[in-house]
Parts: C-alpha cells; structure tokens; sequence
C-alpha cells in the first residue's frame, strides 16, 4: 500500500484538487496515484518527497519506515545555530577545519 492520500491529508491538502493544483497535475492523476493504478513521473515522485519530508520509498510503499528526511535549508539553518553557539576558540577550530579540507580539494 503507498502513502500518498496519508501524506497529502497530513500535509493540509484536504481535497485531491488542493494537491493537483499545487503540481499542475489533474485531480485524476492524484486519485490515480492514491489507488496504486499509476505512479508520479520520478520528477513529481522527488517533488512530493520534498514537500512530505519523506523518502520515496516510503511514498511508494517499499519502505514501511517513515525517515525523517532534513532538507538542505534546514541542514543549514541547523549548522549556522550550532556554529553560534560556539566559543571564538573553537570556532576558529572549525575553521582551520574547514580551511584544510577546501585545501585537500582535487579539483
């Protein structure tokens, strides 16, 4: 069984519609979807995984696990909070850190 009717009532896309106008799909697309007759193309597949938060697989069905996935933004946002919370000892640690490793480069 897939998760996509799960995910999308999850997300706040009460009707099929809601979803279908936020992809430029038709409602029947995503009621097909919902019904296992069909499977989004692999690049609305990536998009409803980004905006669900989940993997593909668990969309599809393949994976009863639901794993939280962290978008880049937030990747970010969570370094950047990490960084300030740093001593300036050691945010100059880190940053020798990352100075070697840009260096190590091959290209």
């Amino acid at each position: 069984m897939n998760h996509f009717r799960e995910e999308r009532i999850k997300h706040g896309f009460r009707t099929q519609k809601d979803l279908a106008d936020k992809l430029f799909v038709n409602q029947t697309a995503v009621s097909q979807w919902e019904r296992g007759v069909t499977t989004p193309s692999s690049q609305l597949l990536l998009r409803l995984s980004e905006l669900y938060g989940v993997s593909t697989d668990y969309l599809l069905g393949r994976d009863e696990k639901k794993p939280a996935l962290i978008s880049e933004s937030e990747l970010d946002a969570e370094l950047i909070e990490r960084l300030c919370n740093l001593t300036p000892e050691e945010k100059d640690k880190v940053d020798a850190f990352v100075q070697g490793l840009l260096a190590s480069r091959s290209d």
